[in-house]
């Protein structure tokens, strides 16, 4: 590793952020992992701080200890400070050795440090935001976005001698921005986290008081006797309180819940809360229920704003700012902001809030269209309580001449069905085996599968009626049409008659799929990441009802134009049939060829399995190397399921895949990508490490239940490309340790087949697959464009990019024929250099 030497020439803030980045590499050349990264902001504070200096960095011996005795042997209050600092860091310090530590330092040695004294709090939070997206969803455990936090603290004027509270502070982003001479605490419960923040507020130098502890919020909650003007938070997503917190705080179920009442009784008469929250808050449970009740009927909402999912690092979920206020202008009212139109994408991999320009729309007080709403209580009152966003921006719905606007209500009856005395099988209807087709939406009994029905919300219906999923984002209207056998269903689908005196079934079923009801049903539905609609809601529904005949001709007409379209479709299938034809012959001849070879390796790996079997009883769960989980069992199961992976395609005679024949169907995605990932470690070269990294959000939101609609196989086929491109192009040199990490998580975006319209305000929740690695980087410039390109040559190697085609196709099919892949290539300061992200709809 180059040391840079010093550097008595006048540089800028820019150019010395430039010069820091080589730290980065020191300690990749060590080993040190990124979630060490945070190293480098003790270092830096105490070079800056002049409390490591020219003396102690003589040699590389014992310059650990050196640093160490000085922190015992300094008594000023700063240095005390960095001693508290260094013992919430010394694990991690450990693993540091003193010359990666010696290099560290030549580099900080090497800055113009009145350049860094000058700007220091800026280059504090560049470092610190640097490692924090190169840590990933772990960085963003204890950051948010800059623009977040200027949003919340632009929010609101306070004096300079407000005092503020800040519970389950992270890193303090509110200590440091709120700057103006007023009192800060804050409490973190982290260690590390806190120690970061320490040091975050001492690189500020804020004018104000503060103290930051590193303590429990929950247990530690300051005295009711203690009055603040303003307490601000962004607690833990999600959270359930053990039951330790519940012995001191009975009746209390969520962090949430825990975080509004408290505030509550600790502010002023003029104080405010400002809390950043799931959107789930605003809709669910009957805990949340009371509390919302409390907080609309006592007048103490000011404002609440919605903001899309993919802000944070750590999450994708959708979240909230509540602004309580004692101390309303608008009494009575409560202002709703939707945030969606103010949130640009720069990159794949994350997304901004233009937080100025929707400032700027707060402090106007201006209403908008899309933007900025203002209701009455009242409303709210009638409404349940429900304060999800979206309810608040429905738009006025105008009929055509000779229409008249009806609620579904006045339309539909509903049809319970049959619940007692059940048999002990039947045809279970599930959301999957519904339609989702204006014209073939008759539901397809005979394909529907035969199973135990002996269960709890199963009913039996026995004449024919419309069916409706409530949950997910479509209602996937489906007719079923009852000719003496019954079908049975769960809570997940209602079902209705329609009045034919005024209504047609085919009609109402295509108003179901139009836009105008689409933006209806989003503004009612609740829950962020699986969305359901109640069935009182989803009957306030209006549709557009002209008269029964026009109604009719209106159905034929569609009628008519799909059947035009299915004779265009067939004239293509069949073109596309001798296309395939030709590809038959061509590769018929590699089938004979390779046949063969594939069935003497699959008999030859059974014989060696026999005779394992014969000789060492517990063969099986012997390890491969004392670093990863890998027994031969798993190497056995990744070579037969690669083995039939290529039979398979030899099988259909795929040179090129033919989707025509891959059937999408419900797969258990998380068991599927356990499979996979073990078996990809079982292949793997010594100095590659493999990890599978599922989010939170999954067990907390989906209760690690995933079933996708999928191919396996595409999917297998997809994931080797990535895989492959690693071992080809990545890791060159057998002497580096790499990492290939697969990570699953949630996602909500827009819906994909109608992300180009500017008035579609659907969302679908999304499985998001990305595959890293640490390996060499693609050439400069190199795109997503080259990637993707049939036939394009990757890298240095010299073999054709026909697995970046074929990932690519395998994501469109997935997506509505949408590519959804994104190639990642991160700056030199991050541990993965390049990322392979995509998603997967969990409905169709």
């Amino acid at each position: 590793m180059k040391i840079e030497s010093y550097v008595k020439d006048p540089m800028s803030h820019l150019d010395l952020k430039s010069k820091l980045w080589n730290v980065f590499d020191i300690l990749r050349s060590d080993n040190i992992s990124s979630e060490y990264y945070h190293l480098i902001l003790f270092f830096l504070s105490l070079f800056k701080d002049e409390i490591v200096t020219s003396e102690i960095l003589t040699d590389k011996k014992d310059i650990k200890d050196r640093i160490i005795a000085v922190l015992h042997k300094e008594k000023s209050d700063k240095s005390q400070q960095y001693l508290t600092i260094y013992q919430n860091l010394e694990p991690t310090l450990k693993d540091l050795s003193n010359e990666a530590l010696f290099s560290i330092f030549q580099v900080l040695k090497g800055l113009d440090f009145k350049v860094l004294t000058e700007n220091f709090p800026e280059i504090f939070d560049s470092v610190l935001y640097r490692i924090a997206q190169s840590q990933g969803r772990y960085g963003g455990e204890f950051i948010q976005p800059i623009e977040l936090t200027r949003l919340i603290c632009g929010l609101i004027e306070l004096p300079e001698n407000a005092k503020i509270f800040n519970p389950f502070a992270g890193l303090a982003s509110f200590g440091v921005f709120f700057n103006k001479g007023q009192d800060y605490y804050g409490q973190e419960l982290n260690q590390k986290t806190w120690a970061l923040g320490a040091l975050r507020i001492m690189a500020y130098e804020r004018s104000g008081s503060s103290e930051y502890l590193c303590e429990d919020s929950i247990l530690h909650w300051p005295d009711e006797s203690k009055k603040f003007d303003l307490i601000v938070s962004n607690p833990p997503y999600g959270l359930r309180l053990s039951n330790q917190y519940r012995d001191i705080e009975p009746g209390i179920q969520t962090v949430d819940q825990f975080l509004i009442k408290k505030s509550l009784n600790s502010l002023t008469n003029k104080g405010k809360l400002i809390a950043l929250l799931p959107q789930s808050f605003l809709i669910r449970g009957k805990h949340e229920q009371r509390l919302r009740e409390f907080l609309v009927d006592e007048d103490l909402i000011n404002t609440i704003i919605s903001i899309p999912g993919g802000l944070l690092l750590n999450t994708g979920v959708p979240l909230i700012i509540l602004v309580i206020d004692k101390q309303k202008k608008l009494p009575g009212k409560v202002r709703f902001i939707k945030a969606d139109k103010f949130v640009e994408t720069k990159n794949p991999r994350r997304k901004i809030l233009n937080d100025y320009a929707l400032n700027g729309l707060i402090h106007s007080n201006r209403l908008e269209e899309g933007a900025a709403r203002i209701a009455d209580i009242r409303q709210i009152q009638v409404w349940d309580y429900n304060l999800n966003v979206p309810r608040y921006f429905q738009k006025a719905i105008i009929a055509e001449k000779g229409e008249r606007l009806v609620k579904l209500k006045d339309v539909l009856e509903y049809v319970s069905g049959h619940r007692g005395n059940l048999p002990d099988s039947g045809k279970l209807v599930r959301i999957r085996d519904l339609k989702d087709d204006k014209v073939d939406f008759q539901l397809n009994v005979s394909g529907i599968e035969e199973m135990a029905i002996r269960r709890p919300g199963i009913h039996q219906l026995s004449e024919s009626c419309l069916l409706l999923a409530i949950r997910w984002r479509t209602l996937k209207p489906t007719f079923f049409k009852y000719d003496g056998e019954p079908i049975f269903r769960n809570k997940d689908i209602l079902t209705f008659k329609v009045d034919e005196s005024i209504s047609d079934y085919a009609y109402v079923i295509n108003e179901l799929h139009s836009d105008y009801v689409q933006e209806q049903l989003e503004s009612h539905r609740m829950g962020a990441t699986i969305p359901f609609i109640r069935r009182d809601d989803l009957l306030e529904v209006v549709i557009k009802l002209p008269p029964l005949e026009v109604q009719q001709a209106k159905v034929q007409g569609i009628i008519e134009l799909s059947n035009e379209i299915k004779i265009l479709q067939g004239k293509i299938n069949s073109l596309l049939a001798g296309e395939h034809e030709l590809k038959y012959e061509k590769t018929s001849s590699l089938k004979h060829r390779l046949g063969t070879p594939l069935l003497n390796i699959g008999s030859s790996l059974r014989n060696i399995e026999k005779a394992l079997n014969g000789k060492y009883s517990s063969w099986e769960d012997v390890k491969l190397n004392d670093r990863f989980e890998v027994t031969l069992k798993d190497s056995f199961y990744s070579i037969y399921q690669q083995l039939d992976l290529v039979h398979t395609l030899l099988i259909n005679n795929e040179s090129e895949i033919d989707f025509s024949n891959k059937k999408l169907e419900v797969i258990d995605f998380l068991s599927f990508i356990k499979r996979y990932v073990r078996g990809i470690k079982s292949a793997e070269k010594a100095n590659v490490k493999t990890i599978l990294d599922i989010h939170p959000d999954i067990k907390i939101q989906l209760d690690n239940k995933v079933f996708l609609i999928a191919n396996a196989e595409l999917l297998q086929i997809a994931l080797n490309a990535i895989v492959e491109n690693a071992r080809i192009h990545a890791f060159t040199d057998d002497s580096n340790k790499y990492k290939l990490e697969f990570r699953v998580s949630l996602y909500v975006a827009p819906s994909v087949k109608n992300e180009h319209k500017d008035t579609d305000s659907r969302f679908d929740t999304y499985i998001k697959v990305e595959v890293a690695n640490n390996g060499k980087p693609f050439p400069e410039n190199y795109s997503i464009e080259k990637l993707t390109r049939k036939n394009s040559f990757a890298g240095e190697t010299g073999k054709t990019g026909q697995g970046g085609f074929d990932l690519n196709e395998i994501i469109k099919y997935h997506n509505n024929d949408k590519s959804t892949l994104e190639l990642i290539t991160d700056d030199f300061t991050t541990e993965f250099i390049t990322t392979y992200s995509f998603l997967i709809p969990f409905n169709r």
